[in-house]
C-alpha cells in the first residue's frame, strides 16, 4: 500500500496526525493535570477559609476544644476531606478522623508554618498519621481565646481518580479527532493522488504502445499542466512512430522484393539482417538471427573479403563466382560502417548483386557479333572471290562463269535469307502481337510435310504423322504456326544425315493445350548444348550445320513464334539416338 503515491501521501497525513495528536495529548494532560490540582487547591483554600471563619467564633459557652473538634467534624463532612486544627504553638487541637492526643506537634509541617505566618500554606506528602499522599492546604484563624491554623487533606488518590477519567476522556476524544483525520486524510490523499494516478496509467499505457491514450483532468494548476504535456508528448510520439513505422514498413517492403541481395553484419561479426535475395544467393538457410556469418555465409570467396574489410576497415568489391548455385555470378560491395574520425567498427555492409543475365549476355552478344560477322563474311567472301574470278576469266569459257555466276547467286540468297531471318527476328521482338484465330492443327502439319517434301524431293523422306482420330482445334496465329511446323520439320530432316530420314510428328491434345512433338533419328544433341538451342546463330556443330545450309536462326525464330501465340517450346535429346522438339498452343473448341 505505501508504496503507491496515495499511499505515502496517507502514510504522510497519518504520521502528521500522530505526531499533532502524541505533543497535543501529552501538553493537554500534564496541563490538565495542574489545571485539576489547582483546582482542588484553590477548592480546599475556600473551604479552609470558611472553616477559619468557624473556628473564629467560639460561642462564649463551649470550651474551646469541644467547639473545634465539632468545626472539624462539619467542615469534614461538607467537604469530604480531613481536617485539622492547630494553635499557634502546632499543637493538635481538633481532626476529623484522629484523636488529638495521639498526633505529634505539626507547628514544623509546611502548610501549618505557612499558615500560621498568616500566609495561605499548601503542600503535597505522604501524611505521617494515615501513611498516604494528601494534597493539604491550610489558612490561620484568630480568637480571643485560641488562635491557629485550620488544615484541610485531599487524598491524592481522588485527585488522580478525576484526572484519569478526564483523562480517558479526552484520550477517547482523540483517539475519535484521530479516526476522523484519517479518515478526511485518505480521502484527501485520494482526491490529491487520483490526478497523478491518472498520469501514472496513461503513461504506463504509452509506455506499452498505446500513444491513443490521453490522460483526463480537471485540474487547471500543476497538474493540469502536466496532463496536456504528456497528451501532447504521446501526440508528437505516436507520430513519430507512425512515421517511423511508415518508413520502416517501405524499407522492409524495399528490403524484401529489390533484385540486390542485402547482409548486415553487426560489430561481433553475427548477422543482423539477411533479405531474401541474399539468402538465396549465400545463406546456408533462412535462419540467419544472432548467427556468426562464418556460419551462415556458405562461399568462403564472400568470407575472406568480409575478413579482409573487417582488418582494413575499406571497401572492398569483386565478382565472385557461386559453385554452389548453379554457376551463378554475382557482384559484391562490402562496406563497413564507422563514424568520421572514428576507427571503431560498427558494422559491415554486405550489397550482393546477381550479374549471371549480365554475363551471360555479354557472351551472348559476343557470340552473336562473332556468328553475324562470320555468316555475313562467308558469303561475301565466296561471292567477292568467285566475282574476282569470273572478272578475271575468259568470257568464251561458258562452263566455268556459268558454274561460278551459280555459285555467286546461291551465296546472295544465302545472305539474302539471313537478313531476311534477321528482319524476322527483329520484327518479332518489336512486335509480339499476333492475329489469334482457331486453326486446324491437322491442316498445319499437312501443309508443312508437303512444303519439306517438295524442298527435299530427291532425299528418301519419310514422314509419320501421329494424331487423334478427331479434328485438333488450336488459337494460333495461321502463319507464325505454318513457320514454327515447316522449321522444325526442316530442321529434322536436315540434321538427320542417314539416307533414310525417318520424321515423325505427334500431336496429344490435353485439357487447356495441344502439344505437338517433332522426332528425328539423327546424331542428337549433346546436353550441355540443349539450353542454348534457341539461340540467335549457336551452333552444336558448326561445320556440319553450315554443310546442311542452316543460318542459325531457325530455332531462335521458332521460340519467338511460339511464346507470341501463348506457348512454349524446348527440346530434349539422346547422342546417338535423335532429338525431340517439343511446342505447345492454346486448345480451342468448337
Amino acid at each position: 500500500m505505501f508504496r503507491s503515491f496515495r499511499g505515502r501521501l496517507t502514510a504522510t497525513y497519518l504520521l502528521l496526525i500522530v505526531i499533532v495528536l502524541t505533543l497535543t495529548g501529552f501538553i493537554v494532560s500534564y496541563e490538565m493535570k495542574n489545571f485539576v490540582m489547582d483546582s482542588f487547591r484553590t477548592k480546599l483554600v475556600n473551604e479552609a477559609r470558611l472553616g477559619a471563619e468557624l473556628a473564629s467564633s467560639i460561642p462564649a459557652d463551649q470550651e474551646a476544644d469541644d467547639y473545634l473538634q465539632k468545626v472539624a467534624i462539619a467542615v469534614a463532612k461538607n467537604t469530604g476531606t480531613r481536617v485539622t486544627i492547630v494553635d499557634t504553638n502546632g499543637q493538635v487541637r481538633a481532626d476529623s478522623e484522629y484523636t488529638p492526643e495521639s498526633m505529634t506537634s505539626h507547628y514544623h509541617r509546611p502548610e501549618i508554618f505557612q499558615a500560621l505566618q498568616n500566609r495561605t500554606g499548601s503542600d503535597i506528602r505522604l501524611s505521617d498519621t494515615a501513611g498516604i499522599p494528601f494534597l493539604y492546604t491550610a489558612v490561620s484563624f484568630s480568637h480571643a481565646d485560641v488562635s491557629g491554623a485550620i488544615r484541610l487533606a485531599e487524598p491524592l488518590q481522588h485527585i488522580d481518580d478525576l484526572f484519569a477519567k478526564l483523562l480517558y476522556l479526552f484520550l477517547a476524544a482523540i483517539a475519535i479527532t484521530g479516526l476522523i483525520a484519517f479518515l478526511i486524510s485518505f480521502l484527501l490523499a485520494r482526491y490529491f493522488s487520483e490526478p497523478v494516478q491518472e498520469v501514472t496509467r496513461a503513461v504506463s499505457d504509452m509506455a506499452q504502445g498505446n500513444l491513443k491514450r490521453q490522460v483526463t483532468t480537471i485540474y487547471h494548476d500543476e497538474l493540469g499542466v502536466l496532463a496536456t504535456a504528456v497528451n501532447q508528448m504521446a501526440q508528437n510520439l505516436d507520430q513519430s512512430m507512425s512515421g517511423l513505422a511508415e518508413v520502416n514498413n517501405r524499407l522492409a517492403t524495399l528490403l524484401a522484393n529489390t533484385i540486390n541481395g542485402i547482409l548486415m553484419v553487426d560489430k561481433d561479426g553475427r548477422v543482423a539482417y539477411a533479405n531474401p535475395v541474399a539468402i538465396g544467393l549465400v545463406g546456408t538457410d533462412t535462419n540467419y538471427e544472432g548467427r556468426n556469418y562464418v556460419e551462415f555465409i556458405s562461399t568462403y570467396q564472400l568470407i575472406e573479403s568480409v575478413d579482409k574489410v573487417k582488418t582494413h576497415l575499406e571497401p572492398v568489391r569483386q565478382e565472385i563466382k557461386l559453385f554452389n548455385r548453379g554457376d551463378k555470378t554475382i557482384e559484391t560491395n562490402i562496406v563497413p560502417i564507422t563514424e568520421a574520425g572514428d576507427t571503431n567498427l560498427y558494422g559491415i555492409l554486405i550489397v550482393l548483386n546477381d550479374i549471371s543475365a549480365i554475363k551471360r549476355l555479354e557472351q551472348v552478344r559476343k557470340d552473336f557479333v562473332a556468328n553475324v560477322s562470320h555468316e555475313l563474311k562467308t558469303p561475301v567472301a565466296t561471292i567477292s572471290g568467285f566475282a574476282e574470278t569470273l572478272l578475271a576469266e575468259n568470257p568464251d569459257n561458258h562452263e566455268n562463269v556459268r558454274e561460278f555466276s551459280q555459285i555467286i547467286y546461291n551465296e546472295a540468297q544465302r545472305l539474302t535469307e539471313i537478313i531476311s531471318q534477321l528482319l524476322e527476328l527483329s520484327r518479332l521482338e518489336a512486335d509480339p502481337n499476333s492475329d489469334i484465330q482457331v486453326i486446324d492443327i491437322g491442316q498445319v502439319i499437312n501443309k508443312a510435310v508437303k512444303a519439306v517434301k517438295h524442298k527435299f524431293v530427291r532425299e528418301q523422306l519419310n514422314i509419320n504423322i501421329i494424331m487423334p482420330p478427331d479434328t485438333v482445334w488450336v488459337e494460333a496465329d495461321l502463319d507464325s504456326i505454318d513457320q514454327v511446323m515447316e522449321n522444325l520439320i526442316d530442321n529434322a530432316v536436315k540434321y538427320t544425315f542417314a539416307e533414310n530420314k525417318l520424321v515423325t510428328v505427334v500431336v496429344e491434345q490435353f485439357a487447356d493445350h495441344v502439344q505437338v512433338v517433332v522426332e528425328d533419328k539423327g546424331d542428337g544433341i549433346p546436353g550441355q548444348d540443349i539450353p542454348r538451342i534457341f539461340e540467335r546463330f549457336y551452333r552444336v556443330d558448326k561445320a556440319r550445320c553450315r554443310r546442311s545450309g542452316g543460318s542459325g536462326l531457325g530455332l531462335a525464330i521458332v521460340k519467338h513464334l511460339v511464346e507470341n501465340m501463348g506457348g512454349k517450346v524446348w527440346a530434349e535429346s539422346v547422342l546417338g539416338q535423335g532429338s525431340r522438339f517439343y511446342f505447345t498452343v492454346p486448345r480451342a473448341t468448337r
